[in-house]
C-alpha cells in the first residue's frame, strides 16, 4: 500500500552542502551552446557513477526521472546564475509537490570540481552526500549542471517514488560542509632504505585532522598509514610518495599527493674486524667482524697477504704456512644485506714472523 505523502516537510540539516575542487583544472566553455554541451557531458558522468557506487554497495540502480531532473537542472542554473551557493529552499515543489506522489525528497549540491566524475569523488569523500547516494528507500534521481563563467554548478535531487518504499521524513539534505582548504604534503627525511620519513601534510583548515597512504609507484603500501615510514628493501630503486587525506567536522575532506622520490639503497654501518692469535708460520689466525646493522647482516671473509687476496682463505679463520713469513696479513670483511649497498672493512695488519 502507497503511503500518503507528508504535507510539512521536516528538513533535517538543511545546511549548505558543498564540495571542494581546484578551480585551475575546471574546463571553461567557449560559449553557450558548448556549455549546454560540456553539462551534459558531466551529467551522464554522474548518473553513470551514481549507479556504479550503488551496485558496488548491492543497492537497486535509481532510474532517471523528468520531474527531478527539471528540479536539479533549474536550480543549478538559479546558482549559477546568482552565484548563490545554497540549497533549493522548496526542492519538492520543485519537483512537482507531495501531490505529485513523492515520498520522500533529497539534495546534494556542489561547485568547482573538473567534471561529473571529479564531484563524485567529493559526494562520496562526504558522510552526509554519500548517504544520500546510497539511501536504500531512493529509486529516482535528476542531475544538472550549469556554468558561471569558468565554474560548474551540480545539483542531484533523489526521490522516493509512489511505488518506492516510504522514508520518515519528507525532505532529505546532505551533511552540512564547506570547502576545506587543501596543503600541499612533503616528505622529509632522507629518502633511503632503512631511514625513517615523516610526511609533512602542509597547510590545511585549521583544525584539520589527516589519515595517511605510503605509496609505491603509486600503489597503497599494506599497513603504511602512520605519519612516518621507514622504507624497506623491496623500496630501493622505487618511487615514494604519501597521499594526506584532510578532514574536519562540517567540511568536505580532500585528499593530496606529495612529489614522488626515488628510494635509494640503505648504507651498511660496519666496523673494523679484528684479528687475533700468534703471528708465526702454523698458527691460526680468528677474525672477528664485529656488529654490524642494521641486523642481519650476512658477512663474508677474505684473507689477504700484502694486500692481496689469498686463494681459498675465506672463513673467519686461516692457518698461517710458510709463505707468510715476514708479509703482512689482514682480513677483509664484507657485509651484504637486501636493498643495502654492500660495504667492507679491512682490519690492521699483522707481521708474520719469518
Amino acid at each position: 500500500m502507497t503511503a500518503a505523502p507528508l504535507r510539512k516537510p521536516t528538513r533535517i540539516g538543511a545546511v549548505l552542502a558543498v564540495a571542494f575542487a581546484v578551480l585551475a583544472s575546471v574546463l571553461v566553455p567557449a560559449d553557450d551552446a558548448q556549455a549546454a554541451t560540456t553539462a551534459d557531458t558531466f551529467e551522464a558522468q554522474i548518473y553513470a557513477q551514481v549507479n556504479k557506487e550503488r551496485k558496488a554497495g548491492g543497492l537497486s540502480a535509481l532510474l532517471p526521472s523528468a520531474k527531478l531532473d527539471s528540479a536539479a537542472q533549474g536550480w543549478a542554473h538559479t546558482m549559477a546564475r546568482t552565484g548563490d551557493f545554497r540549497h533549493n529552499p522548496d526542492t519538492v515543489g520543485a519537483a512537482g509537490g507531495w501531490a505529485y506522489g513523492w515520498m520522500g525528497i533529497g539534495e546534494n549540491i556542489a561547485y568547482g570540481h573538473a567534471d561529473g566524475a571529479a564531484v563524485m569523488v567529493g559526494w562520496m569523500d562526504s558522510p552526509g552526500h554519500r548517504a544520500n547516494i546510497l539511501r536504500r528507500e531512493f529509486d529516482r534521481i535528476g542531475v544538472g549542471v550549469a556554468f558561471r563563467g569558468a565554474t560548474p554548478y551540480y545539483v542531484q535531487v533523489f526521490g522516493v517514488s509512489g511505488t518506492g518504499e516510504s522514508v520518515k521524513v519528507a525532505q532529505l539534505y546532505g551533511h552540512a560542509t564547506r570547502p576545506i582548504a587543501a596543503g600541499t604534503p612533503a616528505i622529509s627525511g632522507t629518502v633511503a632504505v632503512g631511514r625513517t620519513l615523516t610526511a609533512k601534510p602542509g597547510t590545511w583548515t585549521s583544525g584539520a585532522t589527516f589519515r595517511y597512504q605510503w605509496l609505491r609507484d603509486g600503489k597503497a603500501i599494506s599497513r603504511a598509514t602512520s605519519p612516518s615510514y621507514t622504507p624497506v628493501a623491496a623500496d630501493a630503486g622505487r618511487k615514494l610518495s604519501v597521499k594526506v587525506t584532510g578532514s574536519r567536522a562540517g567540511y568536505v575532506s580532500a585528499s593530496k599527493t606529495s612529489a614522488a622520490k626515488t628510494v635509494a639503497r640503505g648504507t651498511l654501518a660496519g666496523v673494523t674486524p679484528t684479528v687475533s692469535g700468534t703471528a708465526k708460520a702454523g698458527s691460526t689466525l680468528t677474525a672477528k667482524a664485529g656488529t654490524w646493522k642494521p641486523a642481519p647482516v650476512t658477512v663474508r671473509y677474505q684473507w689477504l697477504r700484502d694486500g692481496k687476496a689469498i686463494a681459498g682463505a675465506t672463513a673467519s679463520t686461516y692457518r698461517l704456512v710458510k709463505a707468510d713469513a715476514r708479509r703482512k696479513i689482514t682480513v677483509r670483511v664484507t657485509g651484504t644485506k637486501t636493498g643495502y649497498t654492500t660495504a667492507s672493512k679491512t682490519s690492521a695488519a699483522k707481521l708474520i714472523a719469518g
